[in-house]
């Protein structure tokens, strides 16, 4: 028995050896220290730049990046998940540049998502089958333009907790052990805390596959371990509720409006049947425009699907459970399929949610995921001698046909020194800003109506009887003023005002007065010398959102002190 578990882990370090040669050959064009030339590259850095200069200034959960939009701030992490961020910016704290620290980033993501995913496969088709679906996950033609042609790398990290979800969840209903119900939980929470995009399309997936694991449900015990991995399901839900619950609540502050003009309303951007079969763009990647450029399964990966289902009878011969995830995930396959097509426009129409999503063939996400689990199930085609063999076939195809996408369409040099002399006027001024969906509300004209240039001074008052004596910066987002007024003087703090934001007299909380065209703090200060601070803070949503992420970790810490009955759901 131990002999057999040696060589089993030795298989597992082979095949995870190979992943990690694929993910090197992947990212080779990473490694040259230059830009990508791509749709997301510019705006990914500002935000990672942003991450690295806010994390640990006065935020350690940050909302508030206050050096966006010359230096009149911006709400950007309140509503952009920032794990792909923060792991840039740690990668950037020890001593890489912000270009490497991205490109590192990618790489890391790369493999790890391919191991995921072998970690899944490999327990419905065997280790074979497990490395023919984490190649065919890693070399998925909608894999490399999110890594090269949008170089969008909060989406590619998604690809890691789509299969650890599932594969968390299957081993939990296989076990019932401790351990996999942090990982259910972790996971989920990593994939909210990830892409909101990818979260909205993935997460209705779930609880269907957690009552596909449980059919039939036969017994009471079946029913209870149903229930404890929906409770699961929550957990880890609410590990996530210090981010996610104040993004969804407080939209209401922003012109999210904006999120849906012009080529970015989803009409604009559904994709035909014949672009998604078609071949690829092999040397000539595009510039992100059109999303018929955008849109391809790959030819290999198609006919590994339809392999599997042509040899369906043969294949669930071996493991009758295995009909069900086959028909789960060709389920998840065609309807994503579907909603990528104009055919579906009536159910975008219907859901509005979805319009948040701007591009439809961001539903790519779930086809590469369920189609390459169902191409693993190829091996199993031929009896366990062959399946090598099969494997080997496989895989040497996938790389054939897809190794061409594994490029960006240039590279260019870029001079980043400003970035480590003057960081904040990097952000403020150089890099280009986003599409202003985030701007809030109290800026009446949106981005039509934003300053075209930094303030002169952080605080200023608006008639001659007040006056800024001393100013002192104690971090990022807390400001100490000393003012002098004659008479009853209204001040203006040069930021744009967002729930958080606090001004006090002399201790004393005063009123902002927001209703200005620019959605500046404005506040008024009465006749004397006044110490005023202005910093910005939680609410009471963002500490509701908090304890439940405390509530939920500490959940998850008793789960290891008080005894979890095992069901046998077998």
């Amino acid at each position: 028995m131990e002999l057999l578990k040696k060589r089993s882990f030795t298989w597992d370090l082979f095949y995870i050896g190979l992943i990690l040669f694929f993910s090197i050959l992947i990212s080779l064009p990473l490694f040259k220290g230059q830009f990508i030339c791509s749709s997301d590259y510019a705006g990914t850095l500002r935000n990672l730049l942003a991450m690295k200069q806010c994390l640990g200034h006065g935020q350690w959960v940050v909302r508030w990046v206050p050096d966006l939009y010359f230096g009149y701030g911006y709400p950007l992490f309140n509503f952009y998940p920032p794990l792909f961020y923060i792991l840039g910016a740690m990668i950037a704290n020890i001593g890489a540049g912000i270009t490497m620290a991205y490109d590192l980033s990618l790489f890391i993501i790369l493999f790890l998502s391919g191991c995921a995913m072998y970690l899944f496969a490999r327990e419905l088709w065997g280790k074979q089958g497990g490395f023919v679906s984490a190649t065919a996950y890693l070399f998925a033609p909608y894999h490399m333009v999110d890594l090269y042609m949008k170089a969008a790398g909060a989406e590619t990290m998604s690809f890691i907790f789509l299969p650890l979800i599932l594969w968390s969840f299957y081993k939990l209903q296989q076990t019932s052990l401790k351990r996999y119900i942090v990982y259910s939980a972790l996971s989920c929470a990593g994939l909210l805390l990830t892409h909101n995009c990818t979260s909205i399309i993935f997460f209705p997936l779930v609880p269907f596959y957690i009552l596909l694991l449980f059919w039939p449900y036969s017994s009471w015990q079946r029913w209870i371990s149903l229930m404890h991995s929906f409770l699961v399901l929550a957990l880890g839900v609410g590990l996530a509720a210090f981010f996610w619950l104040p993004a969804f609540v407080e939209k209401k502050f922003v012109h999210v409006e904006l999120m849906g003009q012009g080529n970015l309303n989803f009409k604009e951007n559904f994709v035909y049947f014949k672009d998604l079969i078609s071949p690829g763009w092999g040397n000539n990647m595009p510039y992100f425009g059109s999303p018929h450029m955008v849109s391809r399964i790959g030819i290999v990966h198609g006919l590994l699907v339809l392999i599997v289902l042509l040899g369906f009878k043969k294949i669930v011969e071996h493991n009758p459970r295995l009909n069900r995830q086959i028909f789960f995930f060709l389920a998840a396959l065609t309807g994503s399929i579907f909603l990528t097509i104009n055919y579906s426009m009536v159910i975008w129409e219907h859901i509005r949610v979805l319009q948040y999503l701007q591009f439809p063939f961001r539903f790519l996400t779930v086809v590469v995921l369920a189609g390459s689990v169902i191409a693993g199930g190829v091996v199993l085609w031929v009896q366990q001698e062959h399946r090598f063999k099969v494997m080997f076939v496989a895989v040497v195809l996938i790389f054939l046909t897809n190794f061409s996408y594994c490029h960006p369409r240039d590279t260019f040099p870029c001079d980043l020194r400003l970035v480590k002399t003057d960081p904040g006027k990097f952000l403020s001024v150089l890099v280009p800003q986003d599409g202003g969906d985030y701007i809030p509300i109290w800026v009446k004209n949106g981005v039509k109506g934003l300053p075209s240039s930094m303030p002169l001074q952080k605080l200023q008052s608006f008639s001659k009887e007040g006056q800024v004596i001393d100013s002192t910066k104690r971090s990022p987002l807390r400001y100490r003023f000393m003012v002098q007024a004659q008479k009853v003087s209204i001040f203006c703090f040069n930021s744009f005002y967002f729930p958080g934001w606090t001004v006090k007299v002399d201790g004393h909380y005063v009123e902002v007065l927001t209703d200005n065209p620019w959605g500046f703090i404005i506040f008024p200060c009465p006749q004397g010398v006044h110490n005023v601070d202005i910093y910005f803070g939680t609410t009471p949503l963002r500490q509701m959102a908090k304890r439940i992420t405390i509530g939920s970790l500490i959940l998850l810490g008793l789960v290891f002190i008080f005894p979890f009955r095992k069901f046998n759901t077998g």
